[in-house]
Protein backbone atom coordinates (compact mmCIF):
# COMPACT_ATOMS: atom_id res chain seq x y z
CA UNK A 1 0.00 0.00 0.00
CA UNK A 2 2.65 2.16 0.94
CA UNK A 3 4.77 1.86 -2.44
CA UNK A 4 1.58 2.17 -4.30
CA UNK A 5 0.48 5.53 -2.95
CA UNK A 6 3.73 6.74 -2.29
CA UNK A 7 3.91 6.36 -6.38
CA UNK A 8 0.88 8.02 -6.87
CA UNK A 9 1.89 11.38 -4.61
CA UNK A 10 4.50 11.97 -2.58
CA UNK A 11 2.56 13.29 -0.11
CA UNK A 12 0.18 10.27 0.35
CA UNK A 13 0.12 10.45 3.92
CA UNK A 14 -1.66 13.17 3.91
CA UNK A 15 -4.76 11.38 1.88
CA UNK A 16 -7.75 11.10 3.45
CA UNK A 17 -8.46 8.01 2.33
CA UNK A 18 -4.87 6.71 3.10
CA UNK A 19 -5.01 7.97 7.08
CA UNK A 20 -8.82 6.07 7.45
CA UNK A 21 -7.19 3.25 6.46
CA UNK A 22 -3.56 3.41 7.94
CA UNK A 23 -5.85 4.13 11.20
CA UNK A 24 -7.83 0.79 10.87
CA UNK A 25 -4.85 -0.84 10.29
CA UNK A 26 -2.47 0.42 13.53
CA UNK A 27 -5.76 -0.29 15.16
CA UNK A 28 -5.59 -4.16 14.55
CA UNK A 29 -1.98 -4.04 14.61
CA UNK A 30 -2.22 -2.52 18.10
CA UNK A 31 -4.90 -5.30 19.06
CA UNK A 32 -2.54 -7.94 18.20
CA UNK A 33 0.21 -6.19 20.57
CA UNK A 34 -1.82 -5.86 23.30
CA UNK A 35 -3.14 -9.88 22.91
CA UNK A 36 -6.92 -8.48 22.14
CA UNK A 37 -9.66 -10.88 22.51
CA UNK A 38 -11.31 -12.61 19.52
CA UNK A 39 -13.94 -10.97 19.58
CA UNK A 40 -12.55 -7.78 19.81
CA UNK A 41 -9.67 -8.48 16.80
CA UNK A 42 -12.57 -9.60 14.91
CA UNK A 43 -13.86 -5.76 15.34
CA UNK A 44 -10.89 -4.31 14.25
CA UNK A 45 -10.40 -6.38 11.08
CA UNK A 46 -13.76 -5.97 10.11
CA UNK A 47 -13.04 -1.93 10.79
CA UNK A 48 -10.36 -2.24 7.97
CA UNK A 49 -12.85 -3.23 5.16
CA UNK A 50 -15.03 0.04 5.01
CA UNK A 51 -11.96 1.63 4.47
CA UNK A 52 -10.40 -0.27 1.89
CA UNK A 53 -13.83 -0.15 0.19
CA UNK A 54 -13.99 3.49 0.19
CA UNK A 55 -10.89 3.84 -1.12
CA UNK A 56 -11.68 1.79 -4.15
CA UNK A 57 -15.30 2.66 -4.37
CA UNK A 58 -13.50 6.44 -4.97
CA UNK A 59 -11.16 5.35 -7.85
CA UNK A 60 -11.97 6.48 -11.28
CA UNK A 61 -13.56 3.71 -13.62
CA UNK A 62 -11.47 5.23 -16.04
CA UNK A 63 -8.85 2.38 -16.57
CA UNK A 64 -5.85 4.40 -17.62
CA UNK A 65 -6.38 7.09 -14.51
CA UNK A 66 -3.09 6.90 -12.24
CA UNK A 67 -4.37 5.74 -8.90
CA UNK A 68 -6.48 3.34 -10.32
CA UNK A 69 -3.79 1.38 -12.15
CA UNK A 70 -1.93 1.97 -8.78
CA UNK A 71 -4.15 1.79 -6.34
CA UNK A 72 -6.69 -1.16 -7.55
CA UNK A 73 -4.85 -3.91 -7.10
CA UNK A 74 -2.82 -3.48 -3.69
CA UNK A 75 -6.56 -2.20 -2.42
CA UNK A 76 -7.94 -5.67 -3.42
CA UNK A 77 -5.52 -7.48 -2.26
CA UNK A 78 -5.62 -5.91 0.96
CA UNK A 79 -9.59 -6.63 1.06
CA UNK A 80 -8.69 -10.05 0.02
CA UNK A 81 -6.62 -10.52 2.87
CA UNK A 82 -8.21 -9.35 5.92
CA UNK A 83 -11.32 -11.27 4.50
CA UNK A 84 -9.19 -14.50 5.13
CA UNK A 85 -7.72 -13.26 8.61
CA UNK A 86 -11.14 -12.13 9.51
CA UNK A 87 -12.12 -15.80 8.22
CA UNK A 88 -9.18 -17.49 10.60
CA UNK A 89 -10.33 -15.48 13.94
CA UNK A 90 -13.83 -16.64 13.40
CA UNK A 91 -12.36 -20.07 13.02
CA UNK A 92 -10.44 -19.79 16.07
CA UNK A 93 -13.39 -18.71 17.84
CA UNK A 94 -15.84 -21.60 16.74
CA UNK A 95 -12.62 -24.24 17.79
CA UNK A 96 -11.80 -22.46 21.36
CA UNK A 97 -15.76 -22.40 22.26
CA UNK A 98 -16.06 -26.11 20.78
CA UNK A 99 -12.67 -26.94 23.46
CA UNK A 100 -14.34 -25.39 26.16
CA UNK A 101 -17.34 -27.31 25.16
CA UNK A 102 -15.86 -30.19 25.85
CA UNK A 103 -13.69 -29.70 28.54
CA UNK A 104 -16.74 -28.61 30.68
CA UNK A 105 -18.40 -31.46 29.14
CA UNK A 106 -15.82 -33.80 30.58
CA UNK A 107 -15.07 -32.28 33.95
CA UNK A 108 -17.43 -34.04 36.37
CA UNK A 109 -19.43 -32.02 38.46
CA UNK A 110 -18.10 -31.11 42.20
CA UNK A 111 -20.67 -32.38 44.73
CA UNK A 112 -21.20 -29.19 47.14
CA UNK A 113 -20.01 -30.87 50.94
CA UNK A 114 -21.67 -29.05 54.00
CA UNK A 115 -20.20 -29.69 57.21
CA UNK A 116 -22.87 -29.53 59.76
CA UNK A 117 -20.82 -28.28 62.06
CA UNK A 118 -20.45 -24.56 60.60
CA UNK A 119 -24.05 -24.98 59.96
CA UNK A 120 -24.33 -24.95 64.03
CA UNK A 121 -21.97 -22.31 64.48
CA UNK A 122 -23.83 -20.18 61.78
CA UNK A 123 -27.00 -20.53 64.03
CA UNK A 124 -25.28 -19.98 66.81
CA UNK A 125 -24.13 -16.50 65.70
CA UNK A 126 -27.26 -15.99 64.76
CA UNK A 127 -29.20 -16.38 67.81
CA UNK A 128 -26.64 -14.20 69.88
CA UNK A 129 -26.94 -10.98 67.69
Amino acid sequence: MNGAAGELTPGYAQLPQFQALDERLARMAQAVADRHTSQQMDAHVLEVEPAVNGWGMGLSDDVDDAERRLMAYPLAHLLLDTQRLQDRVRATVVVVQAAHAAQRAATPATPVQVDPASRTVSRLRRSSL
